[in-house]
């Protein structure tokens, strides 16, 4: 002899924190055996299958599925395998709890997953720190641009400084020529690369008045 159990779900259903649960109308039913002693008799992988939810007409557009419990990792999961739906009800080679449902259509996510939540977080804080720094930056190169701009008016009022002239061994035979004519060696190696530094170099010539006047220090800083 053996005994057996139904319980149908019409209001509630109870896998509905699974996100492979279908959204829209449903009929879900568990049905167990069990032997005389009361052990649960596995039923799958019937030759025969099984007819349930007989009592309800399926439509074209229900979808009969069962929750397997090994799925998921573990977790549990609706699945289609084995089952099919006919005229009326599901037709199944297992018993477990099958569902009917009537929009297999891909659930709704309402609230947003909590990894979500930290990058959108993270997106805000960086795009804050972005723009925080641009501003900086263009905060400094305006004060930049008006003291260059102020030091070339305070250039133009100097007298310019004139070189005296030589051979290009012994003095200079230009004004804008940067070699020390010194007579140690490395003290005309030192001056010689600070003289091209204030002449050439990005930061340190914005800094250094050209000799020539020929290159302001706004034209510099830009």
């Amino acid at each position: 002899s053996y005994g057996w159990q139904s319980v149908q779900y019409t209001q509630m259903n109870p896998m509905v924190w699974s996100p492979t649960s279908p959204v829209g109308p449903f009929l879900l039913m568990s049905l167990d055996l069990y032997a005389d002693d009361g052990t649960h008799l596995e039923v799958e992988r019937e030759g025969i299958p099984l007819e349930v939810l007989t009592e309800q007409s399926s439509f074209a557009s229900a979808a009969c599925q069962f929750w397997d419990w090994e799925a998921n990792n573990g977790l549990g999961a609706w699945v289609h395998s084995g089952l099919m739906n006919g005229e009326n009800g599901c037709s199944s080679t297992h018993l477990s709890i099958v569902g009917m449902f009537m929009d297999v259509s891909a659930p709704l996510v309402e609230l947003p997953s909590a990894a979500d939540v930290f990058l959108e977080d993270a997106v805000v804080q960086y795009n804050f720190i972005a723009v925080i720094m641009i501003g900086a930056m263009l905060a400094i190169n305006g004060v930049f641009h008006y003291w260059g701009h102020k030091q070339d008016e305070a250039d133009m009022a100097k007298p310019v400084e004139m070189k005296k002239l030589g051979d290009g061994i012994s003095g200079p035979r230009a004004q804008d020529d940067p070699v020390d004519y010194s007579s140690s060696g490395v003290a005309q190696l030192c001056r010689t690369f600070w003289n091209l530094a204030k002449r050439d170099h990005i930061l340190v010539a914005c800094f250094c008045r050209c000799e020539k006047m020929r290159v302001t220090r706004l034209q510099k800083a830009s």
